[in-house]
This record gives structure tokens, sequence and C-alpha cells, in this order.
């Protein structure tokens, strides 16, 4: 008989801490005078503790740099002269604490280029150039007006105390999509990694207030645990089945946000995710990728547009960036929303509504129209034909969206094939955990607690697709509706 290793969830995954950051750029005086100077927005302390196996905890606070001031953003005001320029920065202390005994990594997510809501505008990061600046630009507010960091520009610097590898002196680049800054081994009560934000700008840039948000992502250092993009994966599994039956259920994390998700094999022989998936920007700690999502490879059809896809998921919230409170019409444009991500619905089929205890809900997850649940492969407004259906898509790389429509001898219809294993609509949403989790068009999440939709891969007509739909009472495994629509994403593996 073959072994394997039991596959436990563990309660936390990671830790977000969000910083925005403002960056005033004053109009200039018609005496040319100016100053330089820094402020802070007030607020209360944010700490998070989150439970791990063997009780370990990981605390997360952001405060003013080398002070015990808790913060939630900070601004710098710049003023510079007609002649010359003026440089100004803001510092943070990002505090990570665990009783994890393997320790955490630290991760900065943002984006490259400070943005005027108002006009447009932008402050971009500095560049690793030619001219010596590898190892990255020196200024001070004194210096601000002969330093060598690039004009009309933003850049970071690092300090800690641990591991990070990043400048404790010079300003940096800011990183293109989520980068790791700093990690540690082992139990700590609290490692201070110190964050400064600078700007230098002269009369040349556009007065106004640019702005970007900046996520911290604390994530626990576990060891021995499966996931999903595991290239042995369907050999692990194999060997697991010996001792689990049909129904059995065991987590496997995906290693874009470290998230757990809950597994089972179900009667058509093959894997389900039993929850929603919840990937999103501001929890993301890599860029995406074929090595880590369904996504084609260089050389492969449709590599282009995911690609680019992959930088408008990185910039999260921005104006052009995925994730959007309104505007979910579209069949060209990604667009997901996150707002009621970590929200609980009734699952489906489930007898009495009241009952709303953690083992009759499931969290919502995220909303995506096609076109991001396709990673920008699938976008066309209306030029697909009934042979063209989706062969990319957002779930883990090794995992795809199922199939639609009527059952085929090639694989066609896994929504329908697996109901047709269940006796009943309610045996086959218990097994699969359907939540009534809704959708989301236009500006608003609707049908929550009512009904809940899913994407499959397969083509229905020129702007719709096939999807499972749920509600209190029945199942439609062949539904389908408009590929603008936000709707959930499940993900299957059949084992090869």
């Amino acid at each position: 008989m073959k072994t394997f290793a039991r596959i436990n969830k563990h309660n936390f995954v990671s830790k977000l801490l969000t910083k925005r950051v403002f960056l005033l750029v004053a109009g200039i005086l018609a005496t040319g005078a100016g100053i330089a100077t820094a402020t802070k927005a007030n607020a209360t302390e944010y700490t998070f503790n989150v439970t791990v196996p063997e009780t370990p905890v990981l605390e997360v606070s952001l405060k003013k740099a080398g002070t015990q001031t808790a913060v939630t953003g900070g601004s710098i005001e710049v003023v510079p002269t007609m002649a010359t320029a003026s440089f100004d920065e803001v510092g943070v202390d990002v505090i990570v604490g665990t009783s994890n005994a393997n320790g955490f990594n630290l991760v900065m997510n943002t984006t490259t280029a400070l943005t005027d809501s108002s006009t447009g505008a932008t402050i971009p990061s500095l560049v690793a150039d030619s001219e010596g600046h590898a190892n990255g630009y020196t200024c001070t507010a004194a210096t601000g007006a002969t330093c060598d960091f690039t004009l009309n520009s933003w850049g970071f610097k690092v300090t800690s105390a641990t591991t990070s590898s990043y400048s404790e002196t010079n300003y940096l680049p800011i990183p293109s999509g989520p980068t790791q800054i700093n990690s540690y081994s082992g139990v700590t009560d609290g490692v201070t990694t110190t964050f400064y934000f600078g700007s230098r700008v002269n009369a040349a840039q556009t007065p106004g207030t640019y702005t970007t948000t900046i996520n911290f992502i604390a994530t626990a250092t576990i060891e021995n645990i499966l996931y999903m993009q595991d290239g042995n994966l369907g050999t692990i599994l194999a060997g697991m089945d010996e001792t689990k039956d049909i129904g059995d259920t065991f987590y496997l994390y995906d290693n874009r946000d470290s998230k757990a998700y809950l597994i089972g094999k179900l009667k058509d022989g093959k894997y389900w995710m039993l929850e929603n998936l919840a990937l999103d920007p501001n929890t993301t700690t890599v860029t995406l990728s074929s090595a880590n999502t369904n996504m084609p490879a260089q050389g492969q059809t449709g590599y282009d547009a995911a690609t680019a896809f992959a930088t408008t998921f990185a910039k999260g919230s921005d104006s052009d960036g995925i994730i959007k409170t309104s505007g979910f019409t579209s069949y060209t444009v990604p667009m997901i929303n996150v707002a009621s991500k970590n929200q609980k619905r009734q699952l489906a089929m489930l007898g009495d509504t009241t009952i709303t205890d953690d083992l009759r809900t499931e969290p919502v997850g995220v909303y995506y129209n096609y076109c991001a649940a396709t990673v920008g492969t699938y976008c066309s407004a209306s030029d697909h034909t009934d042979t063209d259906s989706a062969e990319y898509d957002i779930c883990p790389a090794g995992w795809r969206l199922p199939t639609g429509g009527a059952v085929t001898a090639s694989g066609g219809g896994e929504f329908q094939n697996l109901r047709n294993k269940y006796s009943s609509n309610a045996d086959f949403v218990n097994a699969l955990r359907t939540p009534l989790s809704g959708s989301f068009d236009d500006s608003s999440a609707r049908y929550q607690g009512s009904n809940g939709y899913f994407w499959s891969s397969t083509y229905y007509s020129a702007t719709i697709m096939y999807t499972l739909s749920v509600n209190a009472t029945n199942v439609n495994p062949q539904g389908s509706n408009s590929r603008y629509r936000g709707f959930s994403v499940r993900c299957v593996y059949d084992g090869s």
C-alpha cells in the first residue's frame, strides 16, 4: 500500500496591511520661495492576530518610523522653487511578530507610478539607469536641489536588522508586482522593517495630489504543505486514492497567495475545489505566469494577452487596474470585484436558510468577468465560434475551469456529468458545496443568498458562455449567461 502525508488546513494564510501614500505637489508662488515638509496622518493602531496550527500567531502592525505612533497612511508635501527642485520622504515601520517556528516572509506590492486622480498626471518610479545608479540614488531634504535623485520621480529604501537585501542608504526603483522584501526564520515578538518613500520634484511637475496604495503582506513560512501547482500532484493524489474514499476532503494551497482551499474527490473521479476562488491582487505575492496559473507560456497563442492581463491584475485597484467597483458591463476589459470576498453566504440546498453556522456557509470569493476568468485570452465582444471554448483561465497551473453544456465523449459537460453521478440536486450541491454567492453586475453585488453562478470554459453563443447555476431549490448544470458579468470560479483537476 502506498502512503501519503495528511494535509491539514492552517487557519491562517497571510495578513495584509495597506498604507496609502500621498504626494502633494503645490503650485509655484510668485515669489519663487518654497519649503519641503513631511506630514503624517493620524490613525489608530492596526494589529492582526491569526492562529495557525500548534498555536503560532502572526501579528503585523504599521507605525511611524522610529516611533510608537500607529499610522494608516502618510503624506509628503513638496513645494519646489522655480529654479531648483525639492525632495522629501516619509517613513513607516512594518512590524511582524510570529510564534510560527519557521518564521515569515514580508512582501510589498504597489504600483510603479503615483497618480493624480483629478488630472491623470503621474510621477513615475526611479529607474536603474546606466549612469551609475544601479545601486540606487542618494538624496535628503537638504540636498534636494542638487542630489542625483531623478527629477519628478519617486522611490523607496529599506532598513532592517534581518535578511533584507535592499538598500539601507540609497533610494531604489519601485518593484513591479509583488516583491519579497524581507524574511525571518524562527519565533519573534516583532521584527521591524523600516520603509522610506521619497520623491523629488520641480516646477515642471503638474501641481496636484499624487497617490498610490502600498500593500505589505506578511506570510508565515510553512513546511510540508502541498501546493495545487505541484508538478508531482497527480502522483501524490494517486497515492492518496488508496486511503481516501469518494467524498473525503483535504486542503491544498495556492502558491500565488498561500491560501488553502478545500478539495474533494467527487463521484466523477476528479478533484474539485469546494470553495470559490478568491485570488486577489491585494494578497497575491507573485506575478501571474504559466508557472503558477493556467496561462499560455511564451510562444503559445494568447501569451501576449495573458502577459498584459498579469500586468493589469498586479495594478489592483488603480484606475487602469483590474479591481472595479462599477462598470461591470465589458466583454473586452478584465474586471474583478473583491468587496464580498470574505462574506459568507448560505450553501445551496441545505434546507433551513436561517441556519448560518460555518458548516452551512462559505465565503463568496472574488467575482470575475469572463475576460478576467480567462486571464485576458477570451475577451472579444462577439467573434467566437461554437468550437472556440476557453483554453486558459485564472485557475492554478494544472487546474482549469470545468467544461459546460451537455455531456460529450470528448469530456464536455463536466458540470452535467458530475450532476448525473448524484441521485438528487441536493446531493450534488452538498458534494460541491456551492454557496449562493450571487453575481456582480454593473456597480453592485446581486442575488447574494438566493443564487450562485459559476463559469465554465464552454462556448454557448457569441457573447454567452455555459455556466452552472444554483438556487435554494434547483440546479441547472447547463445554464448560460453573458460574459461581462462577474461570476464565481471553481477549478477542477483530472488527476493527470
